[in-house]
């Protein structure tokens, strides 16, 4: 197997697990599973009191085991995108890929701890992606990539004033969602692509 194929699959993997970290920084901490009732008759019915202190401290406890399971999964995120950005141009594009689900998956996280980790980790990714393209010695892609760089950063500042005057809009939120959608999927060919499945399939 080579590196930059298991790289690949492990990345993806850690990235597809940030997603279920939440729910087991949960079962972890032994917090009561959150449940969703059918009518206001039944929200009554099943309304508990606050168990206080104790209830604060498991969920001050949930909140470390988060940080710490995104910390570990961005590390191996980040190991990959090392590993991928030594490699070739499919390999480049998977580390920046993951560099930008990792900071558009930070929107669906309220802590700021885990804020940073996801935009951390997916900034270091876009460096190694980054250092591969000025390596490569291509002005023109150079030129291309720093246009959609300033870009990207010019909207991302328009949207983070926006939120901080509390002027949410839902088309915004939307076309975020359906952008990480998107890069979320596009993860599938190119772990494709550097693993030779398609090769494969071809004979």
């Amino acid at each position: 197997v080579k590196p930059a194929a298991a790289a690949s699959v492990a990345a993806v993997l850690c990235t597809a697990l940030a997603a279920v970290a939440p729910m087991l920084s949960l079962r972890l901490a032994r917090l009561p599973l959150p449940r969703v009732p059918d009518d206001m008759a039944a929200f009554r019915a099943d309304e508990q009191p606050s168990l206080g202190t104790e209830m604060i401290g498991r969920t001050s406890h949930a909140q470390a085991v988060l940080t710490g399971l995104l910390v570990a999964l961005g590390l191996v995120v980040l190991a990959s995108s090392i590993v991928l950005s030594s490699a070739g141009p499919w390999e480049a594009g998977l580390a920046a890929v993951l560099g930008v689900a990792w900071i558009l998956r930070s929107r669906s996280y309220a802590g700021r701890a885990q804020r940073l980790v996801l935009v951390g980790f997916g900034i270091l990714s876009l460096v190694c992606a980054g250092a591969w393209l000025v390596a490569s010695g291509n002005r023109t892609v150079l030129f291309a990539a720093g246009c959609a760089v300033v870009l990207a950063a010019a909207l991302c500042l328009v949207y983070a004033t926006r939120v901080a005057r509390g002027l949410r809009s839902p088309y915004w939120s939307r076309l975020l969602d359906v952008s990480e959608f998107l890069v979320l999927l596009s993860l599938v060919p190119f772990v494709g692509m550097i693993a030779g499945v398609y090769e494969a399939v071809r004979g």
